[in-house]
């Protein structure tokens, strides 16, 4: 008996830890890391604010906690697409799709964590992802660089290729997880795998032997810069 006890007491603080931290990732998502007090979480949650420092001593502690939860949970989804994924353009595909997918479907979460602002949410942020997040973004450029390799794309643009794709990915995810994007298509779904295939093709087509890649797209001059006839 007391050790079942034990247990459920032992079972409830994670639970409570958890809930503390998707809340707080929602206040700092919508108000900023500066505008939310852990006194504004606790009340959020019902708690006594002296009970949320039982779990957290600070608001840089709860952030800490936010990317290292967030980069864990994201690992283990990415491990699974890419364990049931056979051969490594199959591989690169479903892990670009689950990155995006965990994206929309903890948007707070990926908000807060992927935030580059220029004040101490985003300095104490960055902080946390170099720590944290650079093994991961590590092997996603690995993911990429044997799918390269693997295929034939050509070697000596394969880093600059690899960065590209995972911060165009990036790049996609805040959108589309951002609360005041201007974008709504009928389908996200069809929208984020439309993005990954077509950026993969575009990939194969730029890595194809010169003669018959398409010419460079060049941008066309300003008016004012156009000669007059």
């Amino acid at each position: 008996m007391p050790a079942i006890s034990f247990s459920r007491a032992a079972e409830r603080r994670t639970e409570r830890r958890q809930q503390i931290i998707d809340t707080a990732s929602q206040l700092f998502s919508e108000h900023g890391y500066e505008n939310v007090t852990l006194r504004a979480i606790a009340e959020k949650l019902g708690y006594s604010h002296a009970a949320l420092y039982r779990y957290f001593p600070d608001k840089a502690s709860l952030l800490a906690e936010i990317c290292s939860d967030t980069f864990g949970q994201l690992a283990v989804e990415l491990d699974a697409q890419q364990d049931q994924a056979q051969g490594p353009e199959a591989q690169l595909l479903a892990v670009s799709l689950g990155f995006v997918r965990f994206g929309l479907a903890h948007p707070h979460h990926f908000q807060v964590v992927f935030s580059r602002s220029g004040n101490d949410h985003g300095f104490v942020a960055n902080k946390h992802m170099d720590a944290i997040g650079r093994s991961l973004f590590d092997r996603l450029i690995q993911t990429f660089a044997a799918c390269s390799e693997a295929v034939g794309l050509r070697n000596e643009t394969r880093m600059l290729d690899a960065n590209t794709w995972w911060i165009s990915l990036f790049g996609t995810t805040h959108v589309l997880t951002s609360s005041c994007a201007v974008i709504s298509p009928p389908s996200i779904e069809d929208v984020v795998q439309r993005h990954v295939h077509a950026m993969w093709q575009g990939f194969r087509i730029l890595s194809a032997p010169a003669k018959t890649r398409p010419a460079p797209i060049h941008s066309q001059p300003h008016s004012s810069h156009r000669s007059r006839k």
